[in-house]
């Protein structure tokens, strides 16, 4: 699996939770974020365009809107087995 940037291609095909990597930032309270990878899915809508939302790496709508948006994302991988 490879990185796929936000710029080439804005997130899978279908609702799915994937890998994201998130850019360094400030919010608007003045704390600073170290870049990083976390669990996303996104959601499209004809008004808002897409936006990406946290996930806990299993379930849909666990912790909010992601911002700023990622600059890239990868499908998760397999789940490790014995």
């Amino acid at each position: 699996m490879e990185w796929i940037p936000c710029s080439v291609k804005n997130g899978p095909d279908k609702q799915e939770i994937v890998l994201v990597t998130v850019p360094e930032h400030t919010d608007e309270d003045g704390v600073e974020y170290v870049a990083g990878v976390i669990c996303a899915y996104p959601i499209w809508t004809p008004k808002r365009g897409t936006m990406w939302f946290r996930s806990d790496g299993a379930t849909f709508g666990e912790l909010g809107r992601l911002i700023p948006n990622p600059i890239a994302w990868m499908p998760l991988p397999n789940p490790y087995e014995q």
